[in-house]
């Protein structure tokens, strides 16, 4: 027998012998309550009577005694008159006949009733006799305690019925857990009932998936990123060969120059991985300013002449200014005109405007832009599309998923459509209020 069914049918049984109990409290008052009515039906009418005749009697107390005793019925409802000095009354009691209430009393499993008639004189009934009512039909033909034991158990059987199948399923979902927990990351709870259970399994399903989506991304990154040191790493260690062995200067300081172009191409992947990771968690509602768009559309367009004279820059700004956090704001463009720069022909479009309750800046160029089908997959990290890459230009690979890091960190998103001129357009969405 399982706890689960041990708690829940001991519950149940207690709450039955609770609510059993109440029942009979209650039935006991009401009882009680009846038979006070009655009493006092009975016996009031008496005490008036009693107080009549006594008031039309002398003062012989002989006379006064036998008058009262006529009133009764012998052998059933006897009265008789005694003097309230003759009775050994508490407080409470001489209170309870001063204020014209009946006094009951038991002796020797009799009851006898006082009721006061004058302040010397107290009206004595009993011992009160009363047939016995008749008993109700019992319900069952065995006795109270056998009838208690079959509901127990009826109950229990019943109840076993009931938790056995969530019990089952219970533990299903917890065979699941233990071997998500073990490594077997495509378990699933089985999600066939519409109850609580099949929400916990529901929801056990969706952190499976998370999780599973986190170790398998994590997997994906740690290999992307020592395919990625690898290459440069086997530069460095070449040229370091190679200017070892060589003999001429200028020979030896060409080596040097591209072990310090590979240590830089390095320390900017290391640099990006940081971001990237940092990002993960990082909350940036604090660091929100406002950021004129005219300035920092001039400053990407700087950008764009130190790295690329050739190339026309378009700018729409106007006097926008747009909430954000500057540093994060400014890497996120950075990243996007890069792109930009690496694959466009000849020109970049720059705008900043507002629509639907949104900021919104957007960056263009008319190179060969982006198949519909890999729009999604750039947004992963280390996913380059290398036949449109300039390697001129490098690229750590994590560009563009940084910016979508911090657009989410930013309650926002990053879009990339067509553009017009022919290339690809990335527009950084930011709403104005973070409710």
């Amino acid at each position: 027998m399982s706890a689960l069914f041990r708690r829940i049918y001991s519950a149940i049984a207690l709450i039955l012998i609770a609510i059993a109990v109440c029942f009979a409290l209650l039935i006991r008052y009401e009882v009680g309550k009846n038979v006070r009515k009655r009493t006092e039906a009975l016996v009031l009418p008496l005490v008036d009577q009693a107080r009549r005749t006594l008031n039309e009697m002398g003062p012989d107390p002989v006379d006064r005694w036998l008058a009262v005793e006529e009133l009764g019925i012998p052998g059933q409802f006897p009265t008789q008159l005694t003097l309230r000095a003759e009775l050994k009354l508490s407080n409470a009691e001489a209170e309870r006949l001063d204020g014209g209430n009946l006094l009951a009393r038991q002796r020797d499993d009799e009851q006898w009733i006082y009721a006061s008639l004058n302040e010397e004189e107290v009206l004595v009934i009993g011992p009160m006799i009363h047939a016995e009512p008749p008993r109700p039909p019992a319900l069952l033909p065995i006795p109270p305690p056998l009838t208690l034991v079959l509901v127990l158990g009826i109950m229990g059987v019943a109840i076993f019925f009931i938790i056995r199948p969530l019990e089952k399923r219970i533990h299903r979902l917890a065979r699941s857990a233990e071997r998500f927990g073990e490594g077997s990351w495509a378990t699933r709870a089985e999600e066939s009932h519409q109850d609580a259970l099949g929400e916990l399994a529901k929801t056990f399903n969706q952190m499976a998936h998370r999780i599973e989506t986190l170790i398998v991304g994590q997997k994906n990154l740690l290999s992307a990123v020592s395919h990625e040191l690898r290459t440069p790493m086997s530069r460095l260690l070449f040229a370091v060969d190679e200017g070892l062995a060589a003999a001429e200067a200028t020979h030896k300081d060409k080596m040097l120059e591209r072990i310090e172009s590979n240590l830089g191409e390095m320390n900017d992947l290391i640099d990006e991985l940081l971001t990237w990771s940092k990002l993960e968690h990082e909350d940036l509602d604090g660091d929100r300013q406002r950021i004129h768009c005219g300035r920092l559309l001039s400053d990407m367009a700087q950008m764009v002449s130190e790295l690329r004279p050739e190339i026309s820059v378009h700018r729409d700004d106007g006097e926008l200014e747009i909430l954000a956090a500057p540093k994060y704001l400014k890497r996120a463009l950075s990243n996007l005109v890069t792109n930009a720069v690496r694959h466009t022909q000849s020109q970049i479009w720059l705008s900043c405007y507002e629509a639907d309750a949104h900021w919104h800046l957007a960056v263009e160029d008319d190179g060969p832009g982006i198949p519909v089908a890999d729009r999604e997959r750039v947004f992963e990290p280390f996913a380059r599309r290398d036949s449109s890459r300039n390697s001129a230009l490098g690229g750590t690979g994590l560009g563009l998923s940084i910016v979508r890091r911090i657009m989410i960190r930013h309650h926002g998103m990053v879009l990339l459509e067509s553009s017009p001129h022919g290339g690809a357009r990335f527009v950084l969405v930011f709403p104005k209020s973070l409710a």
